[in-house]
């Protein structure tokens, strides 16, 4: 293992430990000291502490961790020395030929792979606690790897580990496995980083699909991006960007996994006037779909250009025009599409008329939601003459007349299935057409239990309940009471001079007959 000036170097063979100065390229052994015997048995991870006056040492063949004083050489025992697997305190603690080891910057905790274990275990230095972090112990026949959490998750023989710069992910060369595997150090959860876990190869390419030949050593960079893996068998070191298992935001490829780069996004490319519909596909190339955005047409490579086709009046552009200048488009809310031969194609403006009768809903324009209160209900006759040019269309100009007042009422009562008896008073006409309006309107609102839960609004807006029926609010017009009210929900109406006056016949849709009289 490398820590910027030093390199240090364990002897598997002879259990020698060896210290290599970058500098001066000097080799000092560190132990054993002179002609002594070594204490060690089969030492393969090491690591220096954050004072770099100790070692931690896994020795493999001994199935313990020790600690190497560097300037006397002397092994002082911190945790295992029987084969086995038990989490413990000290020498009561077991390891299964432990292989490589790494620690914390505070210097407190180490993690150990515990290879014949197939088990990552956990070491508090001051305590010399050891417990389990990831793994599942299993005899042969050796089963198939497998992600999870502690229990479930299954290493093939986790043999070199590695420990992110942020200290929640500990990154482990599964040699037998061929892959990388990942532990979040918080949950204890197993992931296949990078390789197809139990499928030996050599082939490049995103991480889910590359292949690997027996990873037996692993390093990352001090920012935590990149990986470097030594293969075994492959006789390979390959670099595998940790960011890459993350799918870019969209808009954006995952960049080269290079020194330079080390797998950074990068925009895609696309058209002016465009928008992306996808993210990246492949992730690590520069091809994001995109299309062109509404009203513009592809012209060229890489160039939207606005569409020009004709459109009517009172209308918009609802797509993109693929590569044609031909832009589909749509009349605007509270307007419909038609055509004669003098006007040819057009968008008119909706009558109102057609609104209240259910034609046309929209959360916007003249025909908002189904309902139309452009005008509130009044005998007003300014305000009358504005509601009946909303409900015959902006043609009529006129002031409100006996003529148009029943051909209004009569194309109610015929949608509704009714007839239009005579005689209707020229007084009593656009307080009918008021109240049906809001009648009419209004039906849909919902149920209710009793008359009981209706509120009242005196001289104003009455609503009526009607028990199994909708809602019904109908507008107590002026000199309107209860009565009269009720009188036209069951298909008559009394004008205020009390002259009886059958406007619609009775239509059960519509109309109900009130099993209560409202106080």
């Amino acid at each position: 293992i490398v820590d910027g000036t030093r390199v240090y170097v364990t002897d598997n063979l002879d259990g020698r430990v060896a210290v290599l100065t970058l500098s001066s390229l000097a080799v000092v052994t560190v132990h054993p000291i002179g002609t002594a015997a070594s204490s060690l048995s089969q030492p393969k991870g090491l690591v220096p502490t954050p004072d770099k006056l100790s070692l931690l040492i896994v020795d493999s063949g001994n199935h313990r961790i020790v600690s190497l004083a560097m300037s006397s050489g002397i092994i002082t025992e911190i945790a295992g020395f029987t084969q086995g697997y038990l989490d413990g305190v000290g020498s009561n603690s077991r390891f299964n030929s432990p292989s490589d080891i790494v620690i914390t910057a505070n210097g407190l905790t180490a993690y150990i792979a515990d290879t014949s274990n197939y088990m990552i275990r956990k070491l508090v230095i001051p305590t010399k606690t050891v417990t389990t972090v990831a793994g599942t112990i299993w005899a042969p026949p050796m089963p198939a790897c497998k992600d999870g959490g502690i229990g479930t998750a299954i290493f093939q023989r986790p043999d070199a580990l590695v420990l992110s710069p942020d200290e929640k992910t500990i990154y482990v060369a599964d040699f037998i496995g061929h892959a990388i595997r990942k532990v979040d150090i918080g949950t204890g959860m197993v992931s296949t980083f990078a390789g197809v876990c139990g499928t030996a190869g050599y082939l490049d390419g995103p991480p889910a699909t590359a292949l690997f030949d027996k990873p037996s050593s692993i390093a990352i960079s001090s920012d935590g991006n990149m990986l470097l893996v030594g293969e075994y068998h492959g006789y390979r070191v390959r670099a595998v960007c940790t960011c890459e298992n993350e799918p870019c935001p969209f808009g954006q490829w995952r960049g080269a996994c290079s020194a330079s780069n080390k797998g950074a996004c990068l925009g895609c490319t696309k058209g002016s006037n465009a928008l992306y519909t996808a993210a990246a596909n492949p992730f690590n190339e520069d091809k994001c779909a995109w299309e062109c955005n509404i009203g513009f047409y592809l012209s060229g490579p890489l160039v939207c250009v606005s569409c020009t086709n004709t459109k009517p009046a009172n209308s918009a552009y609802t797509a993109h025009g693929g590569s044609a200048n031909a832009c589909p488009w749509a009349c605007a809310a509270g307007y419909e599409q038609k055509s004669d031969p003098v006007n040819g194609t057009y968008c008119a403006i909706i009558p109102a008329s057609q609104c209240l009768m259910g034609k046309y809903e929209s959360m916007t324009g003249a025909c908002a939601g189904g309902h139309f209160f452009a005008q509130s209900c009044s005998l007003d006759q300014t305000t009358w003459d504005t509601t009946l040019r909303d409900i015959h269309g902006p043609a009529i100009d006129a002031a409100i007349s006996l003529d148009s007042c029943i051909e209004w009422i009569d194309t109610f009562c015929k949608a509704y299935g009714g007839n239009l008896s005579l005689p209707i008073s020229p007084k009593l006409c656009p307080t009918v057409m008021c109240t049906m309006r809001r009648l009419t309107l209004e039906q849909k609102i919902g149920t209710c239990a009793a008359i009981s839960d209706c509120p009242i609004t005196k001289n104003q807006t009455q609503l009526l309940c009607c028990n199994d029926y909708h809602w019904l609010i109908a507008t107590g017009c002026i000199d309107y009471n209860v009565k009269q009210v009720s009188g036209l929900l069951q298909g008559n109406i009394l004008d205020p001079n009390g002259t009886g006056v059958q406007v619609c016949e009775y239509d059960p849709r519509y109309c109900a007959s009130i099993s209560a009289t409202p106080p």
